[in-house]
């Protein structure tokens, strides 16, 4: 009697070659990824540098509020006008981030006769308003507290 023909080789053939394919499938399937996470990140990029460019004008409005004790109180010189907003800090432009301004209006009444600040801040990146907040110092010196925050689309 014959023997019949040896099928293990023509496996290790068949395994070879599914590893193979799965492994180039897999490779094609991560420069993808990579490729569409690149361009998904430059796209975005401009505006994450608008909000975090706002964010730090609004923070920085904060500190320069937090350490004058007259500023936001009506009628003031720093931040006194409820009428008009005047712009009390400036973050100048550092590539990539763009300029970015932080300008204050006191609420009606604000600071009079012992009663806490309350200022409403915008923070604007390039002279366009990207960020409102409404900030409440309290009279007592404690920790200013942050009532609202709100992103503008742009």
């Amino acid at each position: 009697m014959r023997r019949a023909r040896d099928e293990r080789a023509s496996a290790l053939v068949i395994a070879l070659v599914m590893l193979s394919a799965v492994g180039i499938v897999a490779l094609a399937l991560s420069t993808f990824a990579d490729a569409s996470l690149r361009q998904t990140s430059r796209a975005i990029r401009p505006g994450r540098e608008l909000v975090y460019g706002a964010s730090g004008a609004a923070d920085l409005g904060i500190q320069v509020l937090r350490r004058d004790p007259a500023a936001g109180v009506t009628g003031a010189p720093v931040c006194g006008d409820a009428a008009n907003a005047r712009r009390i800090a400036t973050l100048p432009a550092s590539s990539p981030q763009p300029a970015a301004e932080a300008w204050c209006r006191p609420e009606p009444g604000s600071g009079v006769a012992g009663a806490d600040r309350v200022v409403a801040l915008e923070a604007r990146v390039d002279g366009v308003t990207h960020l409102r907040a409404r900030v409440r110092f309290p009279a007592a010196g404690a920790a200013p507290v942050v009532e609202s925050w709100s992103p503008l689309p742009g």
